[in-house]
């Protein structure tokens, strides 16, 4: 099992700069992967910043833990635009991205907003098909396709990513079956409302039937801290203590359920259930240029902002 921090990147941490210092402080930490939220606009997010610049940022500040969008919506993307960013992301990153996607959610409005696609069905033959295009395109091969909503004509790109297969986990709402059916063709599931333990093992035989067998195959949740039942590998950051208040929204799990975890770095323990993000003062002084926060407020200010995000998100749901 590894353990990553899903972030979104509003308000207080609305900037590419202070996103690559958290990372590089996570990373130090013994975390191994930091995932942002994929947003243009959110319910009452004044400020939000876009996640690709901020994990080219992030790329460049660290050098082991696995990076990406989580998730992306590929309805409202063009999947060639994309396969450029994800080519590039990858080889700047030394091949530790991991391609988040789905199909998009309607409820935060981005997509009415900027009249995209709002059928379901239609979103949803629209990311097979993105999907299927996408990684044609980041294979190196010379692309011709005619699609029911996407045309290429004679299109090759180079370089291609440093990972073939580039790592995709596709988004999937338990317990709607063909979401996990998309989900079982790539590499890993981002799985959203799984609540029990015997859930996790109906999945895993659902994803067994349709066709994940024994290949490698990562089954992603999002936990709230407190509740997840691993103890021992709870992680504090540096100049912290079990005392600090919980950055409440900023906790993934990566489940390796189809492969055995990998041996893992040995950073300090908590001994309670918490995440000790908050507390950690950013070490620099000044201002992110126009960013209304300075680089020496505390981040417990930020921690009480992103759990009120966190309550919202669950609110929305």
């Amino acid at each position: 099992m590894r353990h990553g921090l899903f972030l979104p990147p509003f308000d207080e941490l609305a900037h590419p700069q202070y996103l690559s210092e958290l990372a590089q402080q996570a990373e130090a930490a013994g975390w191994e992967g930091v995932f942002l939220w994929d947003h243009l606009v959110y319910p009452n997010v004044p400020q939000l910043v876009d996640p690709w610049i901020a994990l080219t940022a992030i790329a460049g500040a660290t050098r082991t833990i696995k990076l990406g969008p989580m998730v992306t919506p590929l309805p409202r993307r063009r999947p060639w635009g994309l396969a450029r960013q994800v080519a590039a992301l990858d080889l700047l990153s030394d091949g530790r991205l991991v391609l988040g996607v789905g199909r998009g959610d309607l409820r935060g409005g981005e997509f009415a907003t900027f009249g995209e696609e709002l059928d379901r069905r239609v979103r949803g033959e629209m990311l097979d098909e993105s999907l299927s295009l996408l990684h044609q395109l980041l294979s190196g091969a010379r692309v011709e396709r005619r699609g029911k909503h996407y045309l290429v004509e004679g299109a090759q790109f180079l370089p291609t990513p440093h990972q073939q297969p580039l790592p995709t986990w596709v988004a999937a709402r338990w317990p709607n079956r063909a979401a996990l059916r998309r989900a079982a063709r790539y590499q890993g599931v981002f799985v959203i409302q799984v609540e029990r333990p015997e859930e996790i093992l109906e999945l895993r035989s659902l994803l067994a039937g349709f066709g994940v067998g024994d290949r490698p195959f990562e089954i992603v949740m999002a936990m709230a801290p407190g509740r997840d039942p691993d103890l021992g590998r709870r992680r504090e950051l540096p100049g912290t203590s079990p005392g600090s208040a919980r950055l409440t929204c900023v906790e993934p799990r990566w489940r390796e359920s189809w492969q055995p975890a990998h041996r893992r770095p040995e950073p300090e323990i908590a001994e309670e259930r918490r995440v000790g993000v908050a507390g950690l003062t950013s070490p620099l002084g000044g201002e992110y240029g126009t960013h209304p926060r300075r680089r020496s407020e505390s981040t417990a200010q930020l921690s009480a902002a992103s759990g009120n995000r966190s309550s919202r998100e669950k609110n929305n749901e």
